[in-house]
């Protein structure tokens, strides 16, 4: 929707180069983090329509919220829970705001979120040390399976508890920093991963031990993990950097081992 400014009101409402105000209207308020969080031209506006005695609201991205702030708004709406990633338990977007502007030595991991380049092992990294702040430990000192053992040592002493209320393992939350990670990536253009047989190569990072179960790992690497595709990417026997032919060649094996597995199980 466009909206031609008077020559009078231009240069309070634009630059005097601009003819014109943009104004997105919708309802979704993911509009407006987005506008906010890729640095919105001054010209552009998100209009919320009202509804019944909700009269509707006029934001102007740039201004909405500080500058410094708004340069992880995108990090602050993934990791807290959207559309298109896992949510936290009883976290809500308020407190991990908070949890922003309150420790301002987790900028660098966060700012790992904005970087295209971040490997999976950074974005854990940082993904785990947000959470283990969020909820109420100390990033340097403790880890968030160490504190999510705490808290469960604490809630077990209450008459009522609730397990999902509990931090979130460190496998977890390594899967949750991913999906934030490629939903902030997706927001800001980035082509953060190929497509490879319409799986996507780095987005899960998981180890599913078999040993630890007891079944006898014929077919898998030293590490004992089964080599699934998410297994290709983190275990240790296996270069951090492969081909794509290396991907498709270990893809498919990766498939053959699994549904063997999967017919043991």
């Amino acid at each position: 929707m466009h909206y031609r400014v008077p020559s009078s009101g231009r240069r309070s409402l634009a630059s005097e180069e601009e003819d014109e105000v943009v104004v997105l209207v919708g309802e979704d308020v993911d509009l407006l983090v987005i506008l906010i969080g890729t640095r919105s031209p001054s010209n552009v506006y998100f209009l919320k329509p009202g509804r019944g005695k909700v009269v509707p609201v006029l934001y102007h991205p740039q201004t909405t919220i500080d500058t410094s702030l708004a340069e992880h708004i995108l990090f602050i709406r993934a990791i807290s829970g959207c559309d298109s990633t896992s949510a936290l338990f009883n976290q809500g977007k308020v407190k991990a705001l908070r949890t922003v502007v309150k420790n301002p030595d987790l900028l660098p991991y966060i700012r790992r979120f904005l970087d295209p380049a971040s490997t999976t092992r950074e974005i854990t990294e940082a993904g785990e040390r947000f959470l283990v702040v969020l909820y109420g430990g100390n990033h340097e000192t403790t880890s968030l399976n160490k504190l999510r053992y705490k808290s469960y040592v604490t809630s077990a002493l209450k008459v009522t508890s609730y397990i999902a209320a509990l931090p979130p393992t460190e496998s977890a939350a390594s899967q949750h920093a991913l999906r934030t990670f490629y939903q902030v990536q997706q927001w800001l253009q980035y082509p953060v991963w190929k497509t490879l047989n319409r799986l996507r190569t780095g987005v899960t990072r998981c180890k599913v031990n078999l040993r630890k179960w007891g079944y006898a790992d014929e077919d898998g690497c030293d590490c004992g993990s089964i080599q699934t595709q998410a297994h290709l990417l983190t275990c240790p026997d296996l270069p951090e950097t492969c081909t794509m032919e290396d991907l498709k060649v270990a893809n498919d094996k990766a498939i053959a081992v699994t549904r063997y597995w999967m017919n043991k199980i």
